[in-house]
């Protein structure tokens, strides 16, 4: 019975990848001429039997324009959204009550500082690759999964990897989000064995590989939404996401298993509506791509047609072959008279005209990647309010891109690292209960980001500034400020540590303890007079009571009225 499930299995498994793959096909003719004109260093192939490795790809590129454009875009991305020096986000609570206590803001601080070390330690690189293809390609992939330590198997560490979009396969469900991706890549038997056993091996596969280890074998990992998924379900088949291996040459089910969620972050620069793979500023340029390199290899022949121009020769009185080279004598090269015997052929081509379209042509395809409003800036700006209207600019131009780039693969990657660190590095007495099932959201602080927190600091400055002004004919009106909160908000925007500041609790017991201080103080000033005082009161009691005695001696008793 299990035998007839697995068959079933790999037979759907099978067909959903190629009607998968045939809905794919019309993409994959702009994506080899992306790999050749504009990835050409670790583009790859939609075929993979045309990936060879060692293979030179840059055999039709005569000018490097699109080469350059994409790669500066990519590490001002990369620098400007992500910056490996420092941390580019924080986690904050929808709840705005709860986000306002300090001992909740102090937590979800440590929990960022965690995540950040999680996403320094093998994150940089796949981050790099990725962020490259979805510049390139317009559809990229991290592939992020927990894994068992080699030293420690009761540890896990997180495994990040970039898929080449060639090897993707994806479809969306009703909100637009991928929910279903195929990867097919190839594998050595070696390897397979290795991933999955021998169990499922059959008897070629045992004899392959004793004799031929390093045979490559297509594989399919599918990842779709599980039919038997439970909700809180711990089992890997009652997950929400199935995860299965199928070796496509024998038709054989090598790993069955599940996911909490999709491991693969598939995210798009822009896409069309209905369409599950995205476009991209090389989708964008390619024509202009496409006629840059026809053009460089007609302005070098002309370039070389002015440099070197054909001769006219004489029939008759010249010695062949013309010597061309520098110092080269010709002779016969002048008739008897002094009239010339070979003189250049002139073509009148105009290289500078050449040049010029050239330029014109490298500055569209620098415009569709954005490359002029990011590039030099720090030498193009001398004021503040020029850093605010190039910011204003950068933001127009690549801002819709910028925010899809946060919402499908920022967002998803950092709620994997988030949960993954909860899980491993905190103990659940050690959350605090008022967070727990309570839903986190990021706050971005990246250099990009802090262009939309200057201007909230701005308005923030100003307002304090004329509040102080205000002040100085009522003092009173400064009490409207709750200042704890005004520290904290202004922690936020200009990116402070909470390390270096001291907790609410810590300004409480200094404040205690100050005022304890303060009273004993008091008491010691106040200790000659006060003693002065006890004792002048003890002397009157004193004599109060010895008159008393003689009143009472002379008198008899005291009636009481």
């Amino acid at each position: 019975m299990e035998n007839r499930n697995d068959e079933l299995t790999v037979y759907r498994i099978l067909d959903r990848f190629e009607k998968l793959r045939s809905i794919r096909s019309n993409y994959e003719p702009v994506w080899d001429e992306i790999t050749d004109y504009v990835l050409p260093s670790r583009g790859t192939y939609s075929a993979l039997q045309s990936n060879v490795p060692a293979q030179r790809r840059d055999r039709k590129i005569l000018d490097i324009t699109g080469i350059v454009a994409c790669r500066t875009l990519a590490s001002r991305v990369i620098t400007e959204m992500t910056s490996p020096n420092e941390r580019w986000f924080d986690l904050r609570l929808q709840d705005p009550v709860l986000d306002q206590q300090e001992h909740i803001r102090r937590f979800l601080y440590d929990v960022s500082e965690k995540v950040f070390a999680a996403l320094s330690d093998g994150w940089s690189l796949p981050h790099i690759e990725s962020t490259t293809d979805w510049i390139a390609y317009g559809t990229a992939c991290l592939y992020v999964q927990a894994v068992k330590e080699d030293d420690d198997k009761s540890k896990t560490e997180l495994v990040f990897k970039s898929i080449p979009v060639t090897e993707l396969f994806v479809a969306e469900n009703f909100k637009g989000e991928p929910d279903t991706v195929f990867r097919y890549f190839q594998l050595p038997l070696r390897q397979i064995a290795q991933e999955f056993g021998t169990d499922e091996f059959d008897a070629d596969l045992m004899v392959g590989l004793e004799k031929d280890p390093d045979r490559l074998y297509e594989v399919i990992h599918a990842v779709y939404p599980s039919d038997t998924y439970v909700v809180g379900g711990k089992m890997k088949k009652s997950m929400k996401f199935k995860s299965c291996y199928v070796l496509r040459d024998k038709k054989l089910l090598l790993s069955e298993g599940g996911f909490k969620n999709m491991p693969f972050i598939v995210f798009r620069f822009w896409k069309r509506t209905g369409e599950s793979y995205g476009g991209s500023p090389a989708w964008d340029s390619l024509s202009d791509i496409r006629m840059i390199n026809v053009m460089s290899e007609t302005a070098l022949r002309s370039f070389q047609l002015e440099a070197f121009p054909p001769l006219l020769a004489a029939s008759d009185g010249v010695i062949m072959p013309l010597k061309t080279m520098p110092n080269g004598v010709n002779i016969g090269g002048m008739s008897p008279e002094g009239r010339r015997l070979i003189e250049p052929l002139l073509t009148g081509t105009k290289t500078q005209m050449a040049f010029e379209v050239l330029e014109q042509r490298r500055q569209s395809i620098r415009n569709a990647f954005f490359v002029d409003p990011l590039i030099n800036r720090e030498n193009s700006i001398r004021t503040a309010a020029e850093v605010q209207k190039r910011a204003a600019e950068e933001l127009n131009g690549i801002g819709p891109f910028v925010r899809r780039y946060e919402q499908e693969y920022l967002e998803p990657l950092l709620d994997r690292v988030v949960e993954w660190v909860l899980e491993t590095q905190y103990k659940p007495e050690e959350i605090p209960e008022e967070i727990q099932g309570k839903e986190t959201t990021l706050e971005y602080t990246a250099p990009l980001a802090k262009t939309h927190r200057a201007k909230q600091l701005d308005s923030t400055v100003t307002f304090l500034q004329l509040l102080q002004t205000l002040a100085q004919a009522d003092p009173s009106i400064l009490g409207v400020l709750k200042q704890e909160n005004l520290v904290g908000m202004l922690t936020d925007l200009l990116g402070v540590p909470y390390y270096i500041m001291k907790s609410q609790e810590e300004l409480m017991a200094e404040k205690q303890q100050q005022m304890e201080q303060q009273m004993m103080q008091q008491l010691q000033e106040m200790g000659p007079a006060l003693a002065q005082t006890v004792k002048g009161t003890s002397e009157g009691l004193k004599t109060i009571a010895q008159t008393a005695q003689v009143g009472l001696g002379g008198q008899g008793t005291i009636n009481v009225r």
